[in-house]
């Protein structure tokens, strides 16, 4: 759907027929503002969850979005880019729980993310251009099946949260533009001798961290591929172009 106008809640009366959907794109349907308000909303009345096979979601460029639908257990990926009303991720994200990919993109008011929603098939998370995003949440550590954390342009981002130990499947880790992040926490460098691919660049304060002789050094000069950039594209790189932390990921 795309620049829908007449859209203004989700349309669940419409879905309620749509058993074998696997994929929804909503775009600049710019006077969406989310799901009906109860007692309104169908999805409370115990009839059964709405889109059962819904596998893929994107909304982009909704600028009056303030809140997600309540999202399937059936959902694999998401993606949620450049919807600046919308302020929580909490209630959508509930039971999504076989979510493998998550992609928050350019959402200025979101100044939090959930903590604890259960999402243990998570493999993929994307947190790009959230200038409000002060901290990750702790909860973040229970993401045993990550293998891709890609930070990005969170400009008031100033610590990553601890017990990271338990990203046991971590392989890739991608940290730009997040200038006020100055360490790593004790958790995540514990990890960090079993990634294969580190990017870090425009974090001043990390870069520093990982220069030769600095105190990280040790722990990602065995890194297979390392890629360390200032802003001036000053420092050092080993790193291969497989890792796809740039642009938007290609959905599962």
């Amino acid at each position: 759907m795309v620049s829908c106008d007449g859209l203004v809640y989700w349309p669940e009366a419409e879905f309620c027929g749509l058993k074998s959907l696997k994929k929804i794109s909503l775009h600049s349907c710019n006077k969406l503002v989310g799901p009906l308000p109860l007692p309104l909303s169908s999805s409370s009345s115990g009839d059964g969850e709405l889109l059962p096979n819904l596998e893929e979601l994107d909304i982009e460029h909704c600028d009056g979005l303030l809140e997600l639908p309540k999202l399937p257990t059936s959902l694999r990926s998401l993606y949620v880019g450049y919807c600046p009303k919308i302020n929580s991720l909490k209630e959508g994200l509930r039971h999504a729980t076989s979510l493998e990919s998550v992609h928050i993109s350019g959402c200025l008011s979101l100044t939090s993310l959930p903590v604890d929603l259960g999402l243990t098939a998570l493999k993929r998370m994307y947190i790009r251009e959230l200038p409000g995003l002060k901290s990750l949440p702790q909860g973040l550590g229970q993401l045993t099946a990550l293998e891709s954390l890609d930070i990005s342009g969170c400009k008031e981002l100033s610590s990553l949260p601890e017990g990271l130990q338990g990203l046991e499947a971590l392989q890739n880790l991608s940290v730009s533009h997040c200038p006020l992040l100055s360490s790593l926490p004790e958790g995540l460098q514990r990890r960090l001798r079993s990634l294969q691919y580190l990017h870090i660049e425009g974090c001043p304060h990390l870069e520093r961290q990982c220069k030769r002789g600095g105190p990280y050094w040790d722990l990602i000069s065995g890194i297979p591929h390392t890629k360390i950039l200032s802003e001036r594209r000053g420092n050092f790189s080993t790193f291969l172009p497989s890792l796809s932390c740039l642009g938007r990921p290609s959905t599962v």
